[in-house]
């Protein structure tokens, strides 16, 4: 469960402009305590069926 990672910092990209808010509400849901860095991207191109990238970086 990501709730026991120590995530120092996250990375998505996402498509419509409407997924910030809904991005940085979910990222509080899970990261409420002690939240690390996060930075989010738009993605330059839509490609039908693509899946949202994410990557994290958590301390062992």
């Amino acid at each position: 469960m990501l709730r026991s990672i120590k995530a120092r910092k996250g990375w998505t990209a996402r498509a419509p402009d409407e997924d910030f808010a809904g991005a940085a509400e979910e990222w509080n849901k899970w990261f409420d305590a002690d939240p690390s860095a996060r930075q989010g991207a738009k993605m330059p191109v839509r490609i039908a069926g693509m899946k949202v990238p994410i990557a994290m970086i958590a301390e062992a």
